[in-house]
């Protein structure tokens, strides 16, 4: 009898190892298609709130109007999962400042500025251990360039000018990402990039903004 107990004792292990093992795998197996395990990639749109110059410098030799403080902003990222806390983004945007006017003595210029950032960030989840959860905060820090395009008309003179500007900065936020179904997911933004270029472009050197954003997304399904 006592044989037959230390026997029973013994295969107890190896009967809780059998159980154990299946469920580790099947375990294994949902965390690769959990969202933390996987890349994502789409598009962002909203608005571009203008955080920096609201007039055209002051040494400036045109007379220029007022622009608006906002734009329609919009940009396509790709999010690579490198551990479930952990994602580097690379996102291109663009936006438009909007149609300024200058005036230069009897001489009347319209134009327009678009801007495109580029910029590489990581994107932190700090609650990637709470694995139930629908909704996916993080916070977001990177840097990049930001290329500037101004192009000008003299109706004067039936003359076409275009001229632009290139600064490198960063760019800090967060936002949340939310899986909608096992490819799918929307997303929403809000990220602060300074862009102070050092010579004028449009009378306007301070471009510096707040991107605030909604869109939605591909997730990319491990195999």
């Amino acid at each position: 009898m006592h044989n037959r107990t230390c026997q029973i004792l013994l295969f107890l292990p190896v009967i809780a190892l059998a159980a154990i093992l299946p469920m580790d795998a099947y375990a294994q197996e949902q965390d690769r298609h959990h969202f933390y395990s996987q890349h994502f990639a789409g598009g962002r749109f909203g608005v571009w709130v203008n955080a920096g110059d609201e007039y055209p410098i002051s040494e400036s030799q045109y007379n220029a109007d007022k622009v608006s403080g906002s734009a329609v902003y919009g940009e396509f990222f790709y999010a690579h999962r490198l551990l479930p806390a952990l994602a580097m983004e690379v996102s291109i945007g663009i936006y438009s400042r909007g149609e300024i006017k200058y005036y230069y003595e009897t001489n009347t210029y319209e134009g327009n500025v678009n801007l495109y950032p580029v910029n590489l960030s990581a994107k932190i989840y700090p609650l990637a251990a709470m694995k139930r959860l629908s909704i996916h905060p993080y916070l977001q820090i990177g840097g990049g360039i930001c290329h500037g395009k101004r192009d000008k008309i003299d109706y004067f003179n039936y003359i076409w000018y275009e001229d632009s500007e290139t600064k490198l900065t960063y760019t800090l936020g967060g936002g949340v990402d939310f899986p909608v179904a096992e490819q799918v997911g929307l997303t929403a933004n809000v990220r602060y990039t300074p862009i102070d270029f050092g010579d004028a472009l449009a009378e306007y050197k301070d471009y510096s903004a707040w991107q605030v954003t909604v869109g939605v997304g591909y997730i990319f399904k491990n195999k």
